[in-house]
């Protein structure tokens, strides 16, 4: 190799190893831009009783004093009163501006990357609880991407399993059943058994509203085993209530009334308005008129307006049927009025939804700015990672190249002094020694040569008097070939009868793999020349390892005179003028 192939090399190993360190450190960087910065003990401590024991915490963050703490310490307090006040169902921050100011201070004073996506979380369950769904939705989607980063199960479970639940709000069902799935999945993985239950009842309502009313049922069963494990009784007693509306839908009268009832034995909650209208709707269906009438009037006084007006409407029907006409005026009267409630309540929803939707096409809109954002940060890291590697490397090739050319002459005639002097030593300590090893190899080569002799009139020892035969046969085969078991098989085959020639195709294949090893330009022969037919394949073969065409027409089971016309034939055809076979020996012979 020479000496610029050598510094094209060093160059551009020098390049690749400097751009991998560059990338390197500035991975380095950054993630310990992402770690967690040490704060005082009390407020690790507290931060560890947050999760279940959220009074404790409080208790603790309550006795520092805020004038003498840190920046980043005063965030951090800040984020475990907000993680703490979650925790126990206490809207910390009463409005968004306030909640706004500390995310900002967090992320700008760097409390670190997990810290910062449990802040996203908590800040998305308050704006919930704020009724401000878009935004929250925002914080969760911000808390998602630190969490897929870092792999945290548990709060992945959760955190997918709110976004799930607002886009089922806003009717999103296609997307909410995909994060519902892996919030399902992420929170069975974390043990976190209570969140794939909520997860799994949001799930099946989804897919109910997409009218896959069998995975539904499927889901709501599996929902149904889970709480049972766990022992969770109110949850249970939401999705009977859930599962029993779905079968009502369904036609499943019998199944519908066993599931309300298991909700209703809970008597888990004061609002038992969707299990007494469900119990109204069924019985009406099912034609159990006393029972419909007793639900409705339990209805009446203790559901909602919407429950309210389903009992009116049949209790008006069935005092105008009774011929109670004074009763049936009334309920008509109160249905009216309970319509015109409802009504305003769902243009107020309306107004709600169409604002959410407002919302939610400004945070698309933020979020690809964000993303547009990242990506020019990367590009622009990389350009100048790639500078400064090019940069790093000429500096380095130049300063090379500086001592290399103030070097290299004295090096040179250094060594070109050294290597003749050492020549000469070497020339006159050992002329004898090279005049003795070129007598041996002369001798090993004349006893070779004799050998070879040998082999040849044994080769040849059956001459017929064939004077083609005679001049064309100067054979010209490589040692390998003819010390080489395969060939000498091949010597004892043609020289036996006909009747008893017992070459398999192995043999003709280990034979056509040596010639082809020892003469590699014989494949282009035999796959590139023409009329190339697998009996001319074998004459040829035979032909470059020096047997007669006696011997070739024996191994073949063929004719002298067939082989003679083939080896003409083939000369003819590959090279479009008229000669003898021996024309196409010649031509075989030649090929190394």
């Amino acid at each position: 190799m020479n000496i610029k192939k050598i510094k094209k090399l060093y160059l551009l190993l020098c390049m690749v190893v400097a751009f991998i360190a560059i990338i390197g450190l500035v991975i380095f960087l950054r993630a310990i831009d992402h770690t967690s910065p040490s704060y005082p003990k009390k407020l690790v401590q507290a931060d560890s009783l947050c999760e279940n024991f959220p009074d404790s915490a409080l208790v603790i963050l309550s006795g520092f004093n805020t004038i003498k703490m840190k920046t980043l310490d005063k965030c951090y307090l800040q984020y475990l009163q907000l993680k703490a006040n979650c925790k126990r169902k206490i809207s910390y921050v009463q409005d968004a501006e306030r909640l706004s100011g500390l995310i900002n201070e967090c992320e700008r004073n760097g409390i670190g990357e997990t810290n910062l996506g449990d802040l996203y979380y908590y800040s998305g369950c308050v704006y919930r609880n704020l009724k401000d769904d878009p935004q929250a939705l925002f914080y969760y989607l911000k808390a998602l991407e630190i969490y897929e980063k870092h792999i945290n199960e548990k709060m992945l479970g959760r955190t997918n399993t709110q976004v799930g639940n607002i886009l089922i709000n806003q009717c999103i069902y296609a997307d909410a059943e995909k994060y519902l799935k892996k919030g399902w999945v992420h929170s069975m993985k974390a043990g976190d058994s209570h969140w794939g239950c909520y997860a799994l009842r949001d799930l099946a309502w989804c897919q109910a509203a997409l009218k896959d009313y069998s995975s539904s049922l499927r889901t709501y069963k599996r929902g149904l085993k889970l709480t049972e494990a766990v022992a969770d009784t109110a949850m249970a007693a939401y999705i009977n209530t859930q599962l029993a509306s779905l079968l009502l839908n369904m036609h499943k009268y019998d199944d519908a009334e066993a599931s309300i009832m298991k909700a209703l034995a809970y008597n888990f909650a004061e609002d038992r308005s969707p299990n007494l209208c469900i119990l109204v709707k069924l019985y009406n269906k099912t034609g159990r008129r006393n029972k419909t009438m007793k639900y409705c009037e339990e209805l009446m006084a203790k559901g909602t307006v919407y429950g309210k007006q389903l009992a009116s409407r049949q209790l008006a029907e069935y005092y105008i049927k009774r011929g109670d006409i004074e009763k049936g005026k009334k309920y008509c009267g109160l249905t009216a009025a309970l319509t015109d409630s409802i009504r305003k309540i769902s243009a107020e929803e309306s107004v709600t939804k169409m604002s959410a939707a407002c919302n939610y096409n400004i945070l698309d809109k933020q979020k690809q700015k964000l993303e547009e954002t990242k990506r020019r940060q990367t590009f622009l890291l990389i350009i100048f990672s790639l500078l400064l590697t090019i940069g790093v490397i000429v500096s380095l090739f130049i300063r090379r190249n500086v001592i290399y050319k103030r070097n290299e002459q004295n090096l040179r005639n250094i060594a070109l002094e050294a290597a003749l002097e050492e020549n000469k030593k070497v020339i006159v300590d050992n002329e004898e020694k090279y005049k003795e090893e070129i007598k041996r190899i002369n001798d090993i080569v004349q006893e070779k040569d004799e050998e070879i002799m040998a082999l040849k009139r044994s080769c040849h020892s059956d001459n017929d008097g064939d004077e083609e035969d005679k001049d064309l046969w100067c054979i010209d085969v490589d040692e390998k070939i003819l010390n080489s078991m395969i060939y000498r098989k091949f010597i004892a085959a043609s020289k036996a009868p006909k009747s008893k020639n017992l070459l398999t195709e192995e043999d003709w294949q280990a034979m056509e793999n040596i010639v082809c090893e020892v003469y590699p330009k014989m494949r282009n022969v035999i796959f590139g020349m023409k009329n190339m037919s697998t009996i001319n394949i074998r004459i040829t073969i035979l032909t470059r390892v020096g047997m007669r065409p006696t011997y070739i027409a024996n191994l073949l089971i063929k004719e002298k005179s067939t082989v003679n016309s083939a080896r003409k034939r083939l000369f003819e055809k590959n090279f479009g003028t008229c000669g003898s076979p021996g024309d196409w020996d010649n031509f075989i012979m030649s090929i190394r």
